[in-house]
């Protein structure tokens, strides 16, 4: 398999794992779950072929990738309802980060697989664009997920996401000419998914507050 297609795996497990505890959090029935998980893991790839001209999106040309979310979203829920009443609050929180890691992997591998498909498509000098599918093959599925799930999108919450992954894109940019294909993927991936932890463990924000209720008001 070449990198981009390891990294591309890499990413739809992280992101399937990360799926599966929105859909429990929120109580989606298993339908429910394997499709936010779908959504998530190849929603944003799906809009990124679609901006880049790819026909028809890479999602229905390689069955591994729904065989991998889906595999993965079924080995979840059946470690879960395994371990359903042996997992305190403690162990519960622990898992909770994991699967924060895991979602700050597939932010990275997303990211890094929107700018080299734009690249591999000869779009590679063009710095909008590289910017907005690299984002958007990042963080359009987890927008997709939060919309059907009923819960505030993250990226446009305080929280660091999108910011990185656009950061990332940055980098990018100006570096996969300069260095060999699979070190700029790995470096950029890697630096997202750092900067997305560090954030998240730190709680670093973009929070916007004041103080006068009657702005924050509807009425």
């Amino acid at each position: 398999m070449e990198v981009l297609q390891v990294l591309e795996i890499v990413g739809l497990v992280a992101f399937a794992l990360s799926s599966v505890f929105v859909g429990i959090e929120y109580e989606l029935d298993l339908f429910g779950i394997f499709f936010i998980a779908l959504c998530t893991s190849l929603g944003g790839g799906v809009i990124r072929d679609i901006v880049l001209g790819t026909e028809p999106p890479l999602m229905f040309l390689h069955y591994e990738y729904v065989l991998t979310v889906v595999v993965t979203v079924a080995v979840s829920l059946i470690v879960f309802k395994i371990l359903d009443k042996k997992l305190n609050k403690k162990a519960i929180r622990i898992i909770k980060r994991v699967v924060d890691v895991f979602d700050a992997i597939g932010l990275g591998v997303f990211t890094v697989s929107g700018c080299q498909t734009a690249v591999n498509v000869g779009m590679g000098d063009n710095f909008i664009l590289m910017i907005f599918v690299g984002m958007i093959t990042a963080v359009g599925g987890g927008i997709l997920r939060d919309l059907l799930s009923g819960r505030k999108p993250v990226v446009v919450r305080k929280e660091i996401y999108a910011l990185a992954s656009i950061g990332g894109t940055i980098l990018f940019y100006f570096i996969h000419n300069k260095m060999n294909e699979a070190g700029a993927m790995y470096l950029t991936a890697g630096l997202i998914t750092i900067v997305r932890v560090v954030a998240s463990l730190r709680r670093i924000t973009l929070s916007y507050a004041l103080r006068n209720d009657g702005l924050k008001s509807s009425d």
